[in-house]
């Protein structure tokens, strides 16, 4: 578990540099980091362990702290509900009613400090305040903090902030419902803890958009902050882990000359040359894959899957059945030093691009005469210039 972890650390951060929940410098960096942390601790059973993460991010990053908190919260239900009618389910099932009526003692201790959001949310009009958010300097579509980008998926509110995250999920949602529906066993077989983590990330997303409609302001966060990263983190675990074997059986039956499922390799290699022909590169290679000579992999797959279909179809029937041998400890080593070597290079390759920020004096002078004007002054400008105001100026933008 702590292997797999770690290297899905290691090629989440290499594949989304410009990530915001990767991006170091800021409290949201913590995000990926503690995360896993959680995870692992949660998966192995160590709950001290487990309390101590969420205290460190309860400090850190707030939204994390509800993240985990929902994500245990769901984890310890279904870890009980099972198990319900047992004599220890039953006393589990106390501790759980216990946990639930010291929660609402502490919600009424707060009442004097709630009162004014209780005061706001007797006046709740959330259809004014979903258009009110359109309208808004900072999050309107002229704002520097568009709440949508690509309604609804990409933008502070929706699923991530940038497009290119959503590309990952696209491809890695892709992959995940290609692997559950040819081995549905596979996703009943997925930790519990990461599916709890994939509903906890829906259950904050809502409640931060509950509170704003409720509060009209981002009383629990960004939504897309509970949802870029977790969800991500999911669908790239069960990708990661069973890609490998199911993709293996699904060679195996599309080439099976017994198979029915060989003849659709034809129409498929079809659709792909099709695909290489009919898309310009422009948009072959902006959307889909990020460089336009990228789109010969479409020709590439295809030819590939003519070619095993024809060699399946002329190998005889009864040929002898090759058993793999299994993966030694050397060759897993030789494998994790290259994934290193590669992951070294790539990253050698983007340090043009992951450059610290250096302000010139002039724009030194400016952050330093910006911290003496007043906290509510509102500000505007050209959006290159005026994006570093916020963390090195202090002030809205």
């Amino acid at each position: 578990n702590a292997f797999i972890i770690s290297i899905v650390f290691v090629l989440m951060n290499l594949s989304l540099t410009s990530m915001v929940s990767t991006v170091g410098g800021f409290q949201r960096s913590f995000m990926l980091p503690l995360l896993l942390a959680f995870l692992y601790y949660l998966l192995e059973g160590r709950f001290r362990e487990t309390i101590i993460v969420l205290l460190i991010s309860g400090i850190l990053y707030p939204p994390l702290f509800l993240l985990q908190m929902v994500t245990y919260g769901l984890e310890m239900l279904l870890s009980w509900w099972p198990n319900r009618h047992t004599e220890a389910g039953r006393k589990y099932g106390k501790w759980l009613g216990g946990a639930v009526l010291i929660g609402i003692v502490i919600v009424l201790l707060l009442l004097p400090v709630l009162q004014q959001l209780l005061e706001n949310i007797t006046r709740i009009d959330p259809v004014a305040n979903w258009q009110a958010i359109f309208a808004a300097t900072r999050y309107g579509s002229a704002g520097r903090a568009q709440v949508f980008l690509v309604f609804p998926f990409v933008g502070r509110g929706g699923i991530a902030d940038h497009g290119i995250t959503i590309f990952f999920f696209f491809f890695l949602a892709l992959f995940a419902t290609a692997i559950t529906v040819w081995q549905p066993q596979r996703i009943r077989a997925f930790p519990r803890v990461f599916k709890s983590l994939f509903w906890a990330s829906w259950i904050s997303f809502a409640l931060a958009w509950s509170g704003f409609l409720i509060t009209e302001s981002f009383l629990l966060y960004l939504p897309s902050r509970y949802t870029q990263s977790s969800l991500l983190l999911v669908l790239f675990l069960f990708v990661t882990i069973h890609i490998y074997d199911a993709f293996l059986a699904m060679a195996k039956g599309m080439t099976n000359r017994t198979s029915s499922w060989m003849w659709l390799n034809v129409p498929v290699a079809g659709l792909l040359i099709a695909l290489f022909f009919l898309l310009p590169p422009p948009e072959t290679g902006e959307i889909a894959f990020g460089r336009g000579d990228s789109r010969w992999v479409l020709l590439g797959a295809a030819i590939l899957l003519l070619v095993l279909t024809a060699v399946r179809l002329r190998s005889p029937v009864s040929a002898p059945v090759k058993t793999s041998k299994p993966i030694t400890s050397r060759v897993k080593w030789g494998g994790g030093v290259l994934l290193l070597l590669v992951g070294i290079a790539i990253t050698w390759a983007l340090q043009s691009f992951l450059t610290y920020y250096r302000a010139s004096s002039a724009e030194q002078a400016m952050y330093q005469y910006l911290q003496t004007l007043p906290k509510d002054v509102m500000l505007a400008g050209d959006p290159s210039v005026m994006d570093a105001v916020p963390l090195f100026g202090k002030r809205q933008v």
